[in-house]
C-alpha cells in the first residue's frame, strides 16, 4: 500500500455560526492526483486553507506525512514538505524562468538550514534547469517569466514548488484563464508529477481538468461530502450531476 501524504478525518470549520466545512474525510496517498469540485460556496477553498493551516479545523484532525498537524501554524506545514499556489501568479516577472525555479531550491535549502554559496551557483544552476527540462519546460528556462504565457507561467509556477522539494502541491484554480492547449498541457504536467511521485490535491472551476487529472475525486456541496470515487464514478452520480455537473442529456431538467 503507498504512503499516505494527507489525511483529513472528520475536519469541520466554523466562522461564528456559518459551518464552511462540515465533517470532511479523505486520504490522499503518495504519487496520486485527487480532485476536488464544488460549486461557488461549497467549501473548497476553506478546505484548501485548513489543509495548509491559513485556517484552523474548528473540529477533526489534520494528517500529512502521518504526523497530527491540526494544531501547526501555516509555516510549520510547508516545511514538512507541501507548497500551494494561488489563482494569481507569483512569479518575479522580470526574472528568467530558470531564476524563478533557482528561488524554489534556496528556499527549500534555507528551511533545512542550509546556506547556498550563490543563488546562480553551477549546481543549483543544473538542478533547476534539470527540473524544467523534466516537466518539459527546458525550452523556456532562459526567458523573462513576464514573457511567457500565462499557461507557461502556471506551470512554472509547479516547477517552483517542485524545486522547494514538495511532496504534496495544492493547486487552487490552476486553469482560470488559460487556453484550451494550455488546460491541456497543466493536465499532463499534473499527471507527470504523479509519475515521479508528487502528489497533487487540485481544484477548479473547469471539470474536464479536474477530472481529466485526477484518479479520485470528492465532490462538496455546501461545505459537506456529497461523494468520494474515482473521476468516472464522480462524473455519472446523479447527485453530481445535479448539484454541480449538469445534465448530461439534453433538454433534461
Amino acid at each position: 500500500m503507498a504512503n499516505e501524504v494527507l489525511r483529513c478525518d472528520g475536519v469541520t470549520v466554523r466562522f461564528g455560526g456559518l459551518v464552511a466545512v462540515d465533517n470532511v474525510s479523505f486520504t490522499i496517498e503518495e504519487g496520486t492526483v485527487f480532485g476536488l469540485l464544488g460549486p461557488n460556496g461549497a467549501g473548497k477553498s476553506t478546505l484548501f486553507n485548513s489543509v495548509t493551516g491559513v485556517v484552523r479545523a474548528s473540529e477533526g484532525r489534520v494528517e500529512l506525512f502521518g504526523a497530527d498537524v491540526t494544531s501547526l501554524p501555516a509555516h510549520s506545514r510547508m516545511r514538512s514538505g507541501v507548497a500551494r499556489t494561488f489563482q494569481l501568479g507569483g512569479l518575479i516577472r522580470d526574472f528568467t524562468v530558470l531564476e524563478n525555479v533557482v528561488l524554489g531550491i534556496d528556499h527549500k535549502a534555507r528551511i533545512e538550514g542550509n546556506r547556498l554559496a550563490s543563488v546562480k551557483s553551477k549546481q543549483v544552476l543544473e538542478e533547476a534547469r534539470q527540473i524544467l527540462i523534466d516537466l518539459q519546460l527546458g525550452d523556456y528556462a532562459d526567458y523573462e517569466a513576464g514573457a511567457i504565457g500565462s499557461g507557461t507561467q502556471r506551470a512554472v509556477e509547479v516547477a517552483r514548488c517542485v524545486a522547494a522539494g514538495a511532496k504534496l502541491i495544492l493547486l487552487d484554480e490552476p486553469g482560470v484563464g488559460l487556453t484550451p492547449p494550455d488546460r491541456e498541457f497543466l493536465k499532463n504536467l499534473v499527471k507527470r508529477l504523479a509519475d515521479h511521485g508528487t502528489s497533487v490535491l487540485i481544484t477548479d472551476h473547469d471539470t474536464d481538468l479536474v477530472l481529466g487529472a485526477a484518479e479520485r475525486v470528492l465532490a462538496l456541496d455546501q461545505g459537506s461530502v456529497l461523494m468520494v470515487g474515482s473521476a468516472d464514478e464522480v462524473k455519472s452520480d446523479k447527485r453530481v450531476i445535479d448539484a454541480y455537473l449538469g445534465t448530461t442529456e439534453e433538454g433534461t431538467e
